[in-house]
Parts: C-alpha cells; sequence; structure tokens
C-alpha cells in the first residue's frame, strides 16, 4: 500500500525507478528525475533487506554509483562482533573504494557519525560524511515533541 500511495502522489514526476516493496519496514523505492542504468535490487546480507545499485547519470552526462541502504538498528549494548549492519557497509566500503566513477551512499543508516562502523567505513572507502559540521538531524520520529 505504502509503495503504491508514493507512486500515485509523485511517481508521474520521476521516471526512472527502481521499486522494492516489502511489508516488513525494508521496502524501498529509488525514484529519479535522472537516468538510472545498470540497476539491481540486492539482498547482499540478509534476504529479508535489500539494497539497491544504479548508475546515476547526471545532465552533464557524468555518471555516478548511487548505493542505497537500510541497515537494521544497532545493538543497544556494545557488541565486538561484526554484525549484519557492519557487514552491509564494510561490502558497500569495498565496493565504492574499487568504483571507477564518483559514489554516492544514501538511506537509513540508523546510527550516528561518531559509531564505531561509520568511521570504519569512512577508512575503507575514502567517503566523507555531508551529516559532519551541519547540525542535528532526526534519527527518531519527529513528529514526537520530546523529539523535535
Amino acid at each position: 500500500r505504502w509503495s503504491d500511495d508514493i507512486n500515485k502522489k509523485i511517481g508521474s514526476e520521476y521516471p526512472f525507478k527502481i521499486e522494492q516493496p516489502q511489508d516488513n519496514t525494508y521496502g524501498m523505492l529509488v525514484y529519479s528525475k535522472l537516468e538510472l542504468s545498470e540497476g539491481k535490487v540486492l539482498f547482499k546480507v540478509d534476504p529479508k533487506i535489500p539494497s539497491i545499485e544504479a548508475k546515476v547519470k547526471m545532465n552533464n552526462g557524468h555518471k555516478f554509483q548511487l548505493y542505497a541502504l537500510d541497515l537494521t538498528p544497532p545493538m543497544p549494548q556494545h557488541n565486538p562482533l561484526i554484525t549484519d549492519r557492519e557487514k552491509e557497509l564494510i561490502l558497500t566500503a569495498i565496493a565504492s573504494n574499487k568504483s571507477k566513477i564518483p559514489v554516492i551512499v544514501l538511506g537509513d543508516f540508523n546510527g550516528v557519525a561518531c559509531t564505531d562502523s561509520t568511521q570504519l567505513t569512512k577508512t575503507i572507502d575514502g567517503l566523507l560524511d555531508l551529516r559532519l559540521g551541519r547540525g542535528f538531524y532526526n534519527t527518531y520520529h519527529a513528529q514526537y515533541p520530546i523529539f523535535k
């Protein structure tokens, strides 16, 4: 239902789409006004959690690699063992590092910039964290008054 509602509301404005609707809260839609090629839905770590990869062609003809992720929330206690979220981040970091074109990684990371997994990912792939130095961003339901 949620993907149908989104598609009805804005779908006609975005001619390029990669969709993986699911009822388990890990469904994913990528809509773009820029051309998407080599788009694919992958289940890299967990068969219930998709990620999306595609090449995006900008208006100037140049391309960049897009990785869209939805990571599982972190464990409440610090767990020294590698978890699924770290596996997904590390696999994406390695792929980003090997890319011959610029890379953008986006999605719901369910984490903050200072976590060990975020720092490790930045070390492996050399990506920049655009959250740093730009203020606070909600990671909780923004409609609850205490979190606004």
